[in-house]
Formats: C-alpha cells, structure tokens, sequence
C-alpha cells in the first residue's frame, strides 16, 4: 500500500486515524496477509515518522523510501516514457518530470524486496 504523497491532511490525522482505519480493514478482511505499507517521493519527515510508527503499531511492514529521490533518480523535461503497449511519450510538464525515472523506481523495488524478502519462501 503506498501512501502519503501529495496528501493534504494533517500529518496527525493522517497517520493516526486515516491510515489507523485502512489497516484495521485490511486486517479484518485478510487476517494472514503480510501487509507493506510505503512511502513517499512527497512528503514530510514528519509524515514517514508518522506513518512508520502506526504501521509498527500493527505489526506490519513500512518502506520508507524517502531517501530514494535524488536528481540521479527522478525524471527530467525531455524525457521519454515508453508505456507497455510500447508507444511513446515526451515529458514536457515539470510536475510529471519529478517523479521517479527507472533508477528511481529499481530503488524503489529494491527497497520493497529487502523488506519481504525474510517472509518469502523460495522454491528451489
């Protein structure tokens, strides 16, 4: 579950009471489900603190991968996106350019396998 961009409400109502009651339905509704919860590329320390410390509460998994976003790991103006059915895109918006590139994203991902990676078996 990735959480926390762009997000315009309280940082203690956010992480205390909106993120509190989204857990306690994925808890009730899938009781053995190993639950990740990430962020963010916009926000505040104070917001992945927050987050953070809720998602321990329940006993679940936060990625925080804050750190991921430098200018090595985020898209620039001029950038072309290539979407799966392979057509192209030019990035000519600078609120679309500061998400992340590729580099940006395999961090990301590395992120998210370093933290299930003790909860996956693997089959040999």
């Amino acid at each position: 579950i990735q959480l926390g961009d762009n997000s315009s409400q309280d940082v203690e109502f956010f992480t205390k009471t909106s993120l509190a009651m989204l857990l306690d339905y994925c808890h009730t509704k899938c009781p053995d489900a190993l639950i990740v919860v990430m962020g963010a590329w916009y926000t505040t320390q104070s917001m992945i603190s927050g987050m953070a410390e809720t998602v321990a509460s329940y006993g679940d998994i936060f990625v925080n991968f804050q750190g991921v976003r430098s200018s090595a790991t985020q898209s620039h103006i001029g950038a072309t996106v290539t979407y799966p059915d392979r057509t192209t895109h030019e990035i000519t918006n600078a609120g679309v350019a500061s998400h992340p590139n590729d580099d940006g994203f395999e961090g990301i991902a590395n992120l998210v396998i370093e933290a299930i990676s003790p909860f996956v078996q693997t089959v040999s």
